[in-house]
């Protein structure tokens, strides 16, 4: 028998919450027991006290400072999980699930009894289309999975006009680093090697021997990656991609975008280096020169864009933790 236990971790976004948990009640197969981990801030945390009352059936935790932040959040509750619990499922906050979403993992699971994580796909972000009579599309603009395709954005055609392209599959990491993100809405489950950490589901024995690393404070860019790989040695991950959720966004409790730039070098070579210890000479040549790369494609939007402010500071964020990397290894502290 499984036992489903939900975990949402939330900080200063009710509006959100509220979508999510009402989503959540209308599913065909429900969670066997719902945990909110909150963190909100005073101003927040009356709204969010009478958003609980709503949903009776939900565990309600307001953790303080000391607990504080999206690791820790998601540690704090794996801790108050039901004895009887088999399955640990983490939802961000301001997602949307489809009305089959739990119903979808439960049979991945059981299909794929090696699995220890299985993911679902977020619609929002999804651009695949399907196409007929095997058409073809050019290879450089275009990236295609058996009758699915999908335009490739910018970055990705000058990564393949400089033979920076990585030809692994989707979630497949590459020896350096830089991978391709995200399957089409096709019906298959695809093993991967990192699932992301808002649709995840994981086996809940796993926590009694790794949790999520609390050095990863905030906001915790790319925990989900680390996490995964750490993971990936007691069990294979995948993605259902019938498991489908909306994900919305939500920019309240995200970091300045200076900081935010920054985390995606640091974090970014943090956890590759985690997956690929000793990758090589050529591919940590690789690794820094697609990051450079990415950091000078998102300055392109400062010119095409009116949201200077944003990718500016995004990108001296990035240049600055790439420099950061020589003189502080993320291997210290991030």
């Amino acid at each position: 028998m499984t036992f489903f236990s939900l975990i949402i971790c939330t900080y200063n976004r009710p509006e959100s919450l509220r979508r999510l948990l009402d989503s959540v009640s209308n599913l065909s197969r429900r969670f066997d027991e719902v945990l909110v981990v909150d963190a909100s801030e005073n101003e927040y945390y009356q709204r969010m006290v009478d958003l609980m009352s709503m949903f009776t059936s939900v565990q309600y935790h307001h953790v303080d400072s000391n607990n504080k932040g999206l690791t820790k959040q998601r540690n704090f509750g794996a801790r108050f999980i039901n004895t009887q619990a088999t399955h640990v499922t983490f939802l961000d906050d301001d997602l949307v699930l489809n009305s089959n979403f739990l119903e979808c993992l439960e049979y991945s699971f059981l299909q794929y009894p090696d699995a220890i994580g299985i993911s679902g796909l977020d619609m929002v972000e999804n651009r695949y289309f399907k196409v007929e009579n095997n058409q073809d599309f050019g290879k450089l603009r275009f990236y295609q999975l058996g009758d699915w395709v999908i335009r490739e954005p910018l970055r990705y055609i000058l990564r393949k006009n400089f033979g920076l392209m990585s030809d692994y599959p989707p979630e497949i990491i590459p020896p350096f680093g830089h991978g391709r993100n995200g399957y089409p809405p096709d019906g298959n489950i695809y093993p991967v090697d990192h699932i992301m950490g808002g649709i995840a589901t994981y086996k809940s024995w796993i926590f009694k021997h790794i949790s999520f690393s609390e050095r990863f404070t905030g906001y915790g860019l790319y925990e989900d990656f680390d996490f995964s790989v750490r993971a990936s040695a007691f069990g294979k991950l995948y993605v259902n991609t019938n498991a489908q959720v909306h994900h919305y966004h939500d920019p309240s409790g995200r970091p300045n975008y200076f900081r935010y730039g920054r985390m995606v070098v640091r974090n970014g070579w943090y956890v590759w280096r985690c997956k690929h210890p000793d990758p090589g000479f050529t591919n940590v040549l690789k690794w820094h020169a697609i990051t450079l790369l990415l950091a000078f494609v998102l300055l392109i939007n400062v010119f095409t864009t009116k949201k200077v402010k944003r990718f500016l500071f995004e990108f001296i964020g990035r240049i600055y933790g790439w420099f950061s990397l020589f003189i502080i290894s993320p291997l210290k502290r991030l």
